[in-house]
């Protein structure tokens, strides 16, 4: 963390501020109305019920400002009611308003700006929640901070964030969450290529949520592991524990996302009719940005080996203005490179594949 992040609160909203192009763009009246949310949550968290009472004319300012998102977009419901829990209840603790900072937390996350919502995850963590009483909110958001650290390849600050919150399950007897963060430790070693170490964690974890009757918990684990057999190139095996995984998944999101593993194994075995029509399904209709950018880059991928010139562009050019992050950046550098070797545009290919290089050298994705 840079001097300035830890002088001014809030810096991931004013640099997302500085790089949107107008005040006109959706993204800057959202993100302008989040900032002032947070900012009179911190106060009302610091100052208490005055904050609220006693300044109607700052709390219209900032309910004006959530007005002003598009109706279509889902932050607005979402920040508006983190604004009312406050108008409601300003005698309550600040605690009271943690189900709604969650919420509006897991819609930027959806939106697939995780620098923000790892801002909020920290706003609950350190000025919001109560250390013992909301202890269960505390690791919950260190699990969900971790998930966004992880998209940004930001290593060191995901690591933390998984051990305390795994730290603090430990100490609460809360066997849930302490396997949830041995899963998510394994997740951070597959992204940056170890996989020996990913697939000893998960063994672990498989056996004792299976030991323990977390049915929903043991089918995350053998998704992180169909993903870990995946990269070592055991594509039946990481079908059959995906399979496995789908039985005892209940969210729509972790559905998504082993349906996209399920395809991604499919195309590896040959079956690309299979994997591209599993993609073209989840390009248009998976509720995570992420997971619509991860399926539109195999699309590229798979456009590129049936050699169809026009899918190919129609995929890249969608997505080379995309704020990818990092994890999905190198492998669109790397796949556009390779179209451009199948299609003969060397000098191109050559281009995108330094560009894949540099990229992965930089935040230490090994594997890439």
């Amino acid at each position: 963390m840079t001097d300035t992040q830890v002088r001014l609160p809030h810096f991931p909203y004013f640099e997302a501020l500085a790089k949107t192009s107008s005040e006109d763009d959706p993204d800057w009246r959202s993100t302008k109305a989040g900032l002032l949310v947070l900012r009179l949550l911190d106060n009302w968290a610091m100052w208490g019920a005055e904050v609220i009472t006693g300044n109607e004319w700052s709390v219209h300012v900032v309910r004006r400002s959530v007005t002003l998102i598009d109706d279509g977009s889902p932050l607005r419901g979402l920040l508006m009611s983190v604004l009312d829990g406050m108008r409601k209840s300003p005698e309550s603790a600040p605690s009271e308003v943690i189900p709604q900072l969650m919420a509006y937390a897991r819609g930027l996350e959806f939106d697939a700006k995780w620098a923000l919502a790892a801002d909020v995850y920290e706003t609950i963590i350190h000025k919001v929640a109560q250390p013992v009483v909301d202890a269960p909110s505390v690791i919950k958001s260190y699990m969900a901070l971790g998930a966004c650290y992880r998209m940004l390849a930001n290593w060191n600050e995901a690591t933390a964030a998984y051990k305390a919150a795994g730290s603090l399950a430990k100490l609460r007897g809360d066997t849930e969450s302490v396997i949830r963060s041995e899963i998510s430790m394994a997740n951070l070693s597959t992204s940056r290529g170890n996989l020996p170490q990913a697939e000893k964690i998960l063994d672990r974890a498989i056996a004792h949520a299976e030991t323990a009757g977390l049915e929903e918990i043991h089918a995350m684990a053998l998704h992180a592991r169909a993903e870990v057999a995946h990269h070592r190139g055991q594509y039946t095996l990481a079908i059959r524990l995906a399979y496995q995984a789908l039985n005892g998944l209940s969210q729509p999101v972790a559905r998504d996302r082993v349906l996209a593993d399920i395809a991604a194994s499919f195309f590896e075995l040959g079956l690309t009719d299979a994997a591209r029509d599993a993609h073209m399904i989840l390009a248009a209709t998976a509720q995570e940005q992420y997971l619509r950018w991860l399926s539109a880059i195999n699309l590229l991928e798979i456009a590129a080996t049936d050699r169809n010139q026009a899918a190919f562009e129609q995929y890249r050019h969608g997505l080379v203005n995309a704020p990818l992050p990092v994890s999905l950046l190198v492998h669109y550098h790397y796949y556009t490179g390779q179209g451009y070797r199948v299609f003969g545009k060397i000098d191109m290919a050559i281009q995108s594949l330094e560009a894949a290089v540099s990229t992965a050298a930089k935040h230490n994705l090994n594997e890439v």
